[in-house]
């Protein structure tokens, strides 16, 4: 079953450019509730209110709109696709107008519209079992 959830607000201004760039550069969608406290940051953050995103794949745009849904560093959590979605490379750049009230979740599903508009996406939420260890804290008895 596909799912494509519309969001109650879009950005107003956005661009996006293929790129011949070899790597992805950093990016991030900047809300009013953004910290920023990396000092060694090597680039400027984008203005409140933006999303900038450069060189960077469609299935890192995926992975950055949904990382709420997904846990950080387990990359086969997307899955399908055309091949091009993890080889080819995008400058993007979104702006919501009304830059000081927009809050970075509210970014990031304005992000997730802009890639089910522009790009068509559609998604399937499945269960997967995958291997691992779960770590547990237990109080120690002292004997």
């Amino acid at each position: 079953m596909s799912q494509t959830r519309v969001p109650s607000k879009q950005f107003d201004v956005v661009s996006i450019k293929p790129t011949k760039a070899a790597y992805t550069r950093p990016g991030m969608c900047r809300g009013t509730d953004t910290k920023i406290n990396n000092p060694l940051l090597s680039t400027q953050p984008p203005p409140l209110g933006t999303c900038v995103y450069n060189g960077t794949t469609l299935r890192n745009l995926v992975r950055w709109a949904y990382a709420s849904e997904l846990l950080d560093g387990v990359p086969d959590l997307v899955v399908g696709g055309p091949a091009w979605a993890g080889s080819d490379r995008f400058d993007v750049q979104g702006k919501s107008a009304e830059a000081d009230k927009v809050p970075k979740a509210e970014l990031y599903e304005m992000l997730q519209g802009l890639l089910a508009d522009r790009f068509k996406l559609r998604l399937h939420r499945d269960h997967k079992d995958v291997q691992g260890y779960a770590l547990e804290m237990r109080k120690m008895v002292p004997g």
